[in-house]
């Protein structure tokens, strides 16, 4: 029994694999209900077409009682109901367990092999998409531009099966869609200063965690004002090397990170709380090299408070720097004391 037990177990492991070939198979293109995975290709077809991305995401981890709502959004009547103002795009982590929990040493075969392989590539790049857009809860459903610009999230309970309840819901986002439009048109057109002061207007409205996806806003900011004449170069470089530094991040490149950051904050034209900011960031992105030297660390600290003396942060700085140096000088006089143990009288 036992051994059957096992068997049906590695059955059941091969038939989850091979039916994640389906799903990664759909990549660049959009399964029968039109649902696209591939988060590129869904933003090259909103731009060609003019429509706004529906962006939805379910996991093994949905709120429970959710299980109608979401089948019901990734039905084939909703998609059809909604396909002519947006492209739909859908990230299905319902599987992470299967995909990610098979042994290396899995009996599956060469080809079962491969497909997991491009279904882990697949995971891995929506989980960097998800990541970018700061979701955290699943289900969601949010509204983009075509450009990928965070509108709105839609607020439902997903409780319901009500497809017309659904679409109802963004319907009611359509003023809002509007009017984020006009402000994105408006960063294209008239003088530099106004189209600078047009994407100040998103930049500032939007949330901490979507500003990254206004990154080419953001440089276009930047070479078209070049002397800093707006002011405003200085928070744009800051949230540009964020945006830089998020792929290395991901890949716990923490030098490279580093770098980016230190380049950002000895721009003339960063303002010293920014310039702090990085600066603190170096020195902790400098603790999580290996074999680093703590001095490294501490002087990173001090060039965060060299850049705004008269910062709110200074004594909280002030505090790690001290903490840091008596660490520094107890490892010293332990290895000293240590040393003189072993010394011969």
């Amino acid at each position: 029994m036992n051994f059957m037990d096992g068997k049906m177990k590695k059955i059941m492991a091969a038939v989850v694999v091979l039916s994640a070939l389906i799903l990664a198979s759909c990549g660049t293109s959009q399964d029968s209900n039109g649902w696209y995975s591939d988060f590129n290709a869904a933003k090259k077809a909103a731009k060609a077409k003019n429509k706004e991305i529906l962006f939805f995401v379910n996991s093994d981890s949905d709120v429970p009682g959710s299980e109608n709502g979401v089948r019901a959004v990734l039905s084939k009547e909703f998609v059809d109901s909604v396909k002519s103002d947006f492209v739909c795009v859908h990230f299905d982590f319902t599987d992470l367990q299967s995909v990610f929990g098979v042994a290396e040493n899995s009996e599956i075969s060469s080809r079962e092999q491969k497909n997991l392989e491009k279904r882990r590539s697949l995971l891995n790049s929506q989980f960097k998409v998800a990541d970018f857009y700061g979701i955290r809860e699943t289900p969601v459903l949010n509204i983009l531009s075509k450009e990928g610009y965070f509108i709105s999230e839609i607020n439902c309970e997903f409780n319901s099966d009500s497809i017309e309840g659904f679409s109802s819901l963004l319907k009611l986002e359509a003023d809002e869609i509007s009017k984020f439009n006009k402000k994105v048109a408006a960063t294209k057109k008239g003088s530099k200063t106004e189209k600078i002061d047009a994407i100040d207007v998103l930049f500032e409205e939007a949330a901490d965690v979507h500003k990254l996806a206004l990154y080419d806003l953001l440089k276009k900011a930047v070479s078209m004002d070049s002397k800093n004449s707006s002011g405003k170069i200085g928070k744009y470089l800051f949230q540009i090397a964020h945006t830089d530094a998020y792929d290395k991040l991901l890949e716990q490149d923490f030098a490279g990170a580093l770098k980016i950051y230190e380049k950002c904050a000895e721009n003339k034209y960063m303002t010293p709380e920014y310039a702090q900011s990085l600066y603190f960031m170096c020195a902790e992105l400098a603790s999580k090299i290996p074999n680093v030297d703590s001095e490294d660390v501490i002087s990173y600290m001090r060039q965060s408070v060299q850049a705004a003396p008269e910062s709110e942060l200074v004594p909280q700085i002030q505090q790690y720097i001290e903490f840091m140096e008596n660490s520094i000088a107890a490892e010293k006089n332990s290895a000293l004391e240590e040393t003189s143990e072993k010394s011969p009288e």
